[in-house]
């Protein structure tokens, strides 16, 4: 019988399973709901209080408030005859017109969507 360098030869290794297979499936990320169904945090937002994240709401605000600031700042600068006046004025009315009305909308808009 050979000797081994380090010593006697080691006994042979009983049969030991492998790791299990990998699943086919990606696992679903339980904190995310489907596409379909509305977080927790916009039913929230969208019925009770807190800021909206959605990405279209805010363009859509945006958006509102600006076509409100391009028609508030002429009409305001041609009732008052003064251009600074008119900016000042008509861009003040058109922001606060603008927020109230769009976040209005969006809020009547939400309420109905859930």
């Amino acid at each position: 019988m050979a000797h081994h360098p380090d010593g006697p030869t080691p006994p042979p290794k009983p049969d030991v399973p492998g790791p299990p297979p990998l699943p086919t499936n990606r696992p679903t990320n339980k904190l995310r709901p489907p596409k379909d169904e509305p977080s927790v945090y916009n039913v929230v937002t969208d019925v009770a209080t807190g800021p909206n994240i959605r990405k279209k709401d805010n363009l859509f605000q945006a958006l509102f408030i600006l076509v409100c600031l391009a028609i508030a700042i002429p009409v305001a600068w041609a009732l008052s005859g003064h251009w600074i006046g008119g900016v000042f004025v008509g861009g003040l009315v058109g922001l606060v017109v603008g927020v109230l009305l769009s976040g209005g909308f969006l809020m009547i808009y939400r309420l109905f969507k859930h």
